[in-house]
């Protein structure tokens, strides 16, 4: 079987939004795949990123396992919530152009069922040995065919330069 990634659409913003969004996904490939990078505008070192999927507010329940190195050393927690939390961002007191990095794989995108969302994300504070690795599993408990992918900050805004872009999968 041979699998072949179509970029389907990318965005860069070029000034802060309260949010990055890619809209108008066509419901004619088998999975998704999404890379990003984000930066937020707040003055944290560290913000919560939040997924939005058709512009819908409800119905996430997350699953994750995440690692995290802190003062105290590595740590790892597993948690099921009912949030649409997918990682952390990096914020304006970060160090500067520090980015997080992520990719999510949505599988059945436009099928009729619930839809099962696999994220990676890595973010870190480059002037300290601060960094986090999220693994999320994130159940959106929708029928509808995903036709926009929207993320945002815990508070201020996507800073620009931020990216999103997204990617069709066919197997054949």
């Amino acid at each position: 079987m041979a699998i072949t990634y179509y970029k389907l659409i990318s965005n860069t913003l070029l000034s802060n939004n309260t949010s990055i969004e890619i809209s108008g996904i066509p419901a004619t490939f088998d999975d998704l795949v999404v890379f990003g990078s984000l930066r937020a505008t707040a003055s944290n070192t560290m913000l919560v990123q939040n997924i939005k999927l058709n512009n819908n507010l409800s119905n996430y329940n997350r699953s994750e396992m995440y690692a995290q190195d802190s003062a105290f050393g590595a740590e790892s927690n597993v948690t099921t919530s009912l949030e649409r939390t997918v990682g952390r961002i990096p914020g304006s007191i970060a160090s500067a152009n520090t980015f997080n990095s992520f990719e999510m794989f949505i599988p059945k995108y436009s099928g009729s069922q619930n839809k099962i969302i696999h994220i990676r994300l890595s973010t870190s504070n480059n002037s300290s040995a601060a960094w986090d690795e999220w693994f999320t599993i994130l159940h959106w408990d929708d029928t509808s065919a995903i036709s926009t992918i929207a993320f945002e900050t815990s508070t201020g805004n996507i800073a620009s330069g931020s990216t999103l872009s997204v990617y069709g999968v066919k197997y054949t």
